[in-house]
């Protein structure tokens, strides 16, 4: 594509200095994480909103559950429908559901959604979606080109991470996303999508890079992304 070098991912409209948007946490340890308060209470106070307790649920049954309605779904619009209909124990505290975004050739297995991409509906909403966007585009991906799916489609309260149970439960509609899409290659945006799937068996190259959160933040890290997507537009283009 013609692309070599940061400097020409430069030219090409990537600016790879750190943003002026700042990520909430500066541990240096991964992505940014929105901090749940630390109260016991239910009630919102000042601007402090209190983290609703996980929701109990029996996991294994709630995971048969969701294999059985995702193995129904025969394209990506019965999948959206049923993910959307699924009683997800995540699904009481969101306001809206973050369904996958179809695409060709590629699938790209991101965290769960962030409060943008809650209000807006979309995954990869905000400076992140933006930052990793014009990232596509400078080596020859539209949007439409990639078919995005989240590890969960809801957000948990106060932006925690999913718990494993939650996790589990999602699964079967992830996998089902997979198969339908049959990409050429998987991109996972962050560890807890790289964890993900390394738990299942998928017959595809696969590549790694930060969540764009964590690029925002550390743009040290950029130079070792724009490699690993080198390496992933030479398996899309053979």
């Amino acid at each position: 594509m013609g692309i070599q070098s940061l400097r020409d991912l430069d030219l090409a409209g990537v600016k790879w200095e750190l943003s002026e948007h700042r990520a909430q946490n500066t541990d240096n340890k991964g992505p940014a994480i929105e901090r749940p308060a630390k109260t016991k209470s239910s009630a919102i106070s000042g601007n402090s909103v209190t983290v609703p307790p996980h929701p109990p649920t029996n996991a294994n049954s709630a995971a048969r559950d969701a294999a059985n309605a995702a193995n129904k779904a025969e394209d990506m619009d019965a999948l959206h429908a049923a993910i959307a209909e699924f009683p997800h124990p995540l699904k009481m505290f969101a306001k809206n559901t973050v369904l996958p975004q179809t695409g060709e050739k590629l699938l790209i297995l991101t965290d769960a959604p962030s409060s943008d991409d809650e209000e807006s509906g979309r995954i990869l909403s905000g400076a992140p979606g933006e930052l990793f966007y014009k990232m596509m585009g400078a080596i020859g991906l539209s949007r439409d080109a990639a078919a995005i799916c989240p590890v969960v489609f809801w957000r948990p309260p106060g932006g925690r991470t999913p718990t494993d149970e939650e996790l589990a439960i999602a699964e079967p509609f992830v996998n089902r996303a997979i198969e339908l899409t049959a990409p050429r290659a998987i991109l996972t945006l962050g560890t807890l999508a790289a964890k993900q799937l390394a738990i299942s068996n998928y017959q595809l190259a696969i590549f790694s890079i930060p969540h764009p959160n964590y690029l925002l933040l550390k743009p040290d890290a950029k130079r070792a992304a724009w490699e690993e997507l080198q390496k992933l537009l030479k398996v899309l283009e053979k």
